[in-house]
């Protein structure tokens, strides 16, 4: 039923109907109207299709009316389908609709948090305070790092760090301390899920694919670190223990080869078997061993880095 209502409604005339659509040679394209858009970035394909390449949001047609009329999208499915019992139809099982249903809400608040996230992210990098100097321009300016001077806001007196996936859609923010004695190292901004991302890899997916290699840390500063000695195709998995979601994303992009660099510690060392034992079967993989006294990569300084990378151990 899902697919037989995204062929019988033709998506151009439809979006058509809400924004002026030009036509391309194979595509129509107009001013999105999901962020401030002056130059048009909004693509509609023939095959069904939209996306922005502007602030990232696309989908199918259950999609943008669930964005357009700032609903849900199960809203979106009575609109098109009618009665409730035509959308139970359209899947084999009523568990089928919930985890459905559940992934593409979750994609759509993301979209939907994205304008107010952008304004917020541009604001911070504007701050530049002064525990942003031990990095570099190009750390700071790539990875976007910013302040946040907001009292009202929860990252408030906090080293803002963005957070996108793997389709460089902004899908939160986390704050970094200042001073040691805060409570919290990181806390995340609400809404925000990370367990589905690799922190980084919208950066360095061009430079894992040239050297057909992954390296996997735990933390922000480990992947700045690394960056900073020159080594781009890093990414973090933002603690100490992969989700199932980040496993896939690593044996999606890793090119089945990978370096682990995870922390010096218990809580690293289990994070490091269980990539192992999920992914050894499918992937060459070898460990760094950290010196002693080193807590993680963050705290090496530059050439300490390519020496522990040269010295890695093959599982």
């Amino acid at each position: 039923m899902i697919q037989e209502i995204k062929q019988s409604i033709n998506l151009i005339d439809y979006i058509g109907q809400y924004i002026k659509l030009e036509k391309r040679s194979h595509h129509h394209q107009g001013i999105c109207p999901f962020h401030s858009d002056s130059d048009p970035s909004l693509t509609v394909w023939e095959n069904g299709t939209w996306k922005c390449f502007g602030c990232g949001v696309g989908g199918d047609i259950f999609d943008f009316y669930a964005l357009f009329h700032n609903t849900s999208l199960k809203k979106a499915f009575e609109h098109f389908c009618g009665k409730q019992e035509t959308i139970e139809s359209a899947f084999s099982t009523t568990d089928n609709i919930i985890r459905f249903l559940k992934k593409k809400e979750e994609e759509l608040q993301v979209y939907k948090r994205l304008p107010k996230l952008e304004k917020f992210v541009d604001k911070c990098y504007q701050n530049k305070h002064s525990s942003l100097r031990q990095w570099n321009k190009e750390v700071i300016k790539t990875f976007k790092l910013g302040f946040c001077v907001d009292p009202t806001d929860e990252l408030y007196g906090r080293i803002t760090i963005p957070i996108w996936n793997e389709n460089n859609i902004l899908v939160g923010v986390a704050g970094g301390w200042v001073k040691k004695n805060e409570k919290n190292k990181y806390i995340n901004k609400t809404g925000m899920t990370k367990r589905g991302v690799l922190y980084a890899l919208n950066y360095s997916l061009s430079c894992i694919r040239k050297k057909r290699e992954m390296i996997i840390v735990e933390g922000y500063k480990d992947v700045w670190k690394m960056w900073e000695a020159g080594v781009k195709n890093v990414v973090g998995i933002m603690g100490n223990m992969a989700s199932n979601r980040q496993l896939d994303l690593i044996m999606k992009y890793g090119q089945f080869n990978l370096i682990l660099g995870l922390d010096n510690d218990e809580s690293g060392e289990r994070g490091t078997k269980k990539i192992i034992k999920e992914l050894n079967r499918f992937c060459n993989i070898r460990t760094i061993k950290l010196p002693d006294g080193i807590k993680d990569l963050g705290e090496c300084n530059l050439d300490m880095i390519h020496r522990i990378l040269r010295n890695g151990e093959t599982v």
